[in-house]
């Protein structure tokens, strides 16, 4: 199955656009090197608000063993090197064929990683590139994954309204305004 074989590869992808981003960023170049959230959100320029997300980054390198945990934060036993993407793209393609929404999103957002972290980029730009709303469409209505969910959505909404038999139901729709 595509996304049983797709969901590693779009891992190690990922993985692969965060080291790029960090190298990129100055973050981890040297052996030994240490560093908490807050010292590299000031040395890479990475907005504040998403330390957060850093953090999440920093742990999964963590796990997967290209950094360590100090007492300062993190370590770099070796330092960061940026990997070889097309190799993991190469694999993806061969995965996902002409399904290729979702990775093309992954490609797009991993490629500006480092401008949309550092606000040198408007994340809109994610979903809404040059103001379009293609991506977004692409996105929402047109991938397979989104109609397998959009499907459970639905039949989780049928046996709802059949289990009340016919009562009223009163639903709101909360969204990010996107459709």
């Amino acid at each position: 199955d595509r996304y049983v074989k797709g969901w590693p590869v779009l891992q190690q992808l990922t993985d692969a656009y965060i080291v790029t981003t960090l190298v990129k960023l100055g973050a981890f170049q040297t052996a030994g090197e240490t560093s908490s959230i807050n010292a590299l959100v000031e040395q890479t320029r990475i907005l504040p608000g998403f330390a957060k997300l850093l953090r999440r980054w920093l742990e999964r390198l963590v796990d997967v063993a290209l950094l360590g945990h100090s007492p300062d934060g993190y370590v770099a036993e070796q330092p960061l090197r940026a990997p070889s993407i097309d190799d993991v793209l190469r694999d993806a393609d061969g995965i996902f064929g002409t399904d290729r929404i979702i990775l093309d999103y992954v490609i797009s957002c991993g490629s500006h990683l480092a401008e949309y972290v550092t606000g040198a980029r408007s994340t809109l730009e994610t979903l809404f590139p040059g103001g379009g709303f293609e991506r977004a469409e692409d996105l929402y209505e047109r991938a397979p994954l989104s109609a397998y969910f959009g499907g459970i959505g639905r039949a989780a909404m049928d046996a709802l309204v059949r289990a009340r038999g016919g009562s009223p139901i009163r639903a709101i729709e909360i969204g990010a305004g996107t459709g």
